[in-house]
């Protein structure tokens, strides 16, 4: 990512926090004015969401320059021959071009993924208590969080969960399936049940940035880039939806 390309996305990420706050304050009359705290949380958790993949992606170049350098500077210490020298810079290529980025991409998707169920399961309580229903969306017991929060907003609620945009819905499951993948198996794909591992293949295929490198799975900066943004829409159109409730 370039520098102009960095302060573009951190602009847009400011220009939205400015306007989800502006969207709390309601002007009644000339002298009053209300202030709407309601789920305010979730616009914050996802600006900080932004800025910090924007800081992953500045940072991570500096972060592998510096961590070959010291790893030559300690190869150049042991004398080893050409043979096991070749092996070690092998290595320091896979750990580079692969491990770091790996490491410090996947907690991303985690962490998005968190922020996402969290949001969806806090709004839900707010319009449960909002419209006087007596069960919640815990008491949907079957399927996965997607499908019981769908079926909680659509036949409980009687409230739209995401938009009629069926790639948004598409990229939702995948990021739920991709984020457990990482949180329960460390993103191994020997670890991850036959189903899940055919979804990935497919994924692959696809070119939109998962890629299995090593028996791991493997995310680029522009997925997570598009990830984050599909959360943050999706989040953001029903928050809107809810606050227009009023």
């Amino acid at each position: 990512m370039t520098e102009r390309e960095s302060r573009t996305e951190s602009d847009t990420r400011e220009n939205t926090l400015r306007v989800a706050v502006a969207d709390h304050v309601r002007v009644k009359d000339e002298s009053e004015i209300m202030i709407d705290f309601r789920l305010v949380a979730i616009d914050y958790e996802l600006w900080a969401l932004g800025k910090y993949l924007d800081v992953l992606e500045h940072q991570l170049p500096f972060m592998k320059e510096q961590e070959r350098r010291q790893a030559l500077a300690r190869l150049r210490n042991r004398h080893l021959d050409w043979p096991d020298t070749e092996m070690e810079l092998q290595k320091l290529d896979e750990l580079v071009d692969n491990i770091v980025p790996r490491l410090l991409r996947s907690p991303f998707l985690v962490s998005l993924w968190s922020v996402y169920e969290a949001a969806v399961i806090e709004i839900a309580g707010h319009l449960q208590r909002e419209k006087g229903e007596g069960s919640s969306i815990e008491d949907i017991r079957r399927g996965s969080f997607l499908d019981k929060a769908k079926k909680y907003f659509d036949h409980v609620l009687r409230f739209r969960l995401c938009t009629d945009d069926p790639q948004e819905w598409e990229w939702l499951d995948m990021l739920a399936v991709l984020r457990n993948a990482v949180a329960h198996s460390g993103g191994r794909i020997a670890a991850v049940k036959p189903g899940i591992r055919s979804k990935i293949d497919c994924w692959q295929k696809r070119n939109i940035g998962i890629s299995v490198s090593y028996g791991y799975l493997t995310l680029s900066h522009d997925f997570l880039q598009t990830a984050y943004g599909i959360v943050n829409d999706s989040l953001s159109d029903l928050l809107s939806r809810v606050r227009a409730l009023e």
